[in-house]
């Protein structure tokens, strides 16, 4: 109930009142992931880039550091202005996981947000070898 009336308020957009709420489901069950990724959205919604970065840092901590989590937090340090962390955690990405192609597209994306277009262009290279026909990522490389 606690996290439907901060998703009704915050689709309202009474985005800071749903915090009040997420706050007391996160007392409830402060490990429960849904609850920290609505409170994420609603932080990244405020701008609020610190609380983004610290909710995304706890998320990646209890999924054990799964490639979406990872992105999140990726994501986060780009939008923060933090593109040291951003760098450093796209190499432990792509140097701990099977580079699929959901991964490989993301990091190009991520990389792309840098600034990094060397790197995009080998990530959508890479891309390219898996799914040798695929437009978007052939337009996608003619961009970069």
């Amino acid at each position: 109930p606690l996290t439907m009336k901060a998703r009704l308020l915050a689709r309202c957009g009474r985005v800071r009142e749903s915090i009040y709420f997420l706050d007391q489901a996160q007392r409830i069950d402060p490990n429960n992931l849904s609850i920290m990724r609505l409170s994420k959205d609603v932080f990244m919604h405020l701008g609020e880039y610190d609380m983004v970065i610290k909710l995304c840092r706890r998320i990646n901590s209890i999924t054990g550091g799964d490639y979406n989590a990872t992105i999140d937090l990726i994501s986060a340090y780009i939008i923060a202005g933090d593109q040291d962390s951003a760098i450093k955690l796209l190499d432990q990405l792509i140097r701990n996981y099977d580079l699929s192609l959901e991964i490989l597209l993301k990091c190009a994306r991520s990389y792309h947000m840098i600034g990094d277009f060397d790197n995009e262009v080998t990530m959508l290279e890479r891309a390219l070898e898996l799914v040798p026909d695929d437009r978007k990522i052939m337009a996608d490389l003619a961009e970069a």
